[in-house]
């Protein structure tokens, strides 16, 4: 089984639901998998519906994290038993972090798994969802385990000069940022919707 199982790169935490302060109420870190899971895989780009089906909220995984500044690492973590949410909240709201960041990239070994309307998959998949993290999810040989910690090194540093990243496992689910329904107005946002409204008056 490979190491990484599920990542995401470049995440923005405009598009976070971090709910308030000290709750976990309207916490939401939620991504989507572009990729067609039917087989054989339709051609073309994801329906939105299939999209929505296809996001699922990683808040809970457990896996490392690395906090950007533009183009510089400013901090790299992990979180097991809270999960990533958890910890990113922590840098985003109440630690020495706060305002310090503003993009991250992060790895996990939780597996996703696709759910098929009747287990049938030539159909597009009903949602999917995080699975079981193993106990050692690490049992792999040294090509693979050497081509996984060039991955995580290449996607967590973000290197000028790598143009691609290896061929990881096709057990690897990449995810791609969501806006949250919980998330809040963006400064940009608050900006626009005041001009529109001195604007209409």
């Amino acid at each position: 089984m490979a190491m990484i199982l599920c990542a995401g790169a470049n995440w923005s935490p405009e598009l976070v639901g971090w709910g308030s302060p000290g709750r976990t109420l309207n916490t939401e870190l939620p991504g989507y998998y572009a990729g067609r899971l039917e087989t054989p895989a339709s051609k073309g780009r994801l329906p939105e519906a299939q999209k929505v089906k296809q996001t699922v909220n990683v808040w809970n995984v457990p896996g490392i994290y690395v906090l950007y500044r533009a183009d510089s690492v400013v901090y790299v973590g992990k979180s097991e038993d809270g999960g990533i949410g958890a910890r990113l909240k922590q840098h985003h709201q109440t630690d020495h972090l706060v305002g310090r960041w503003d993009t991250f990239s992060w790895v996990s070994p939780a597996p996703i798994l696709a759910i098929f309307p009747g287990g049938d998959t030539s159909q597009p998949a009903e949602r999917i969802e995080i699975g079981q993290v193993p106990n050692s999810p690490c049992a792999v040989g040294l090509s693979e385990w050497l081509t996984e910690v060039e991955a995580l090194g290449i996607l967590l540093a973000r290197p000028i000069d790598n143009r691609q990243m290896p061929d990881l496992s096709r057990d690897l689910w990449w995810l791609t940022q969501v806006r949250s329904q919980h998330a809040e107005l963006t400064d940009a946002e608050k900006l626009a919707a005041v001009y529109e409204k001195l604007c209409k008056s």
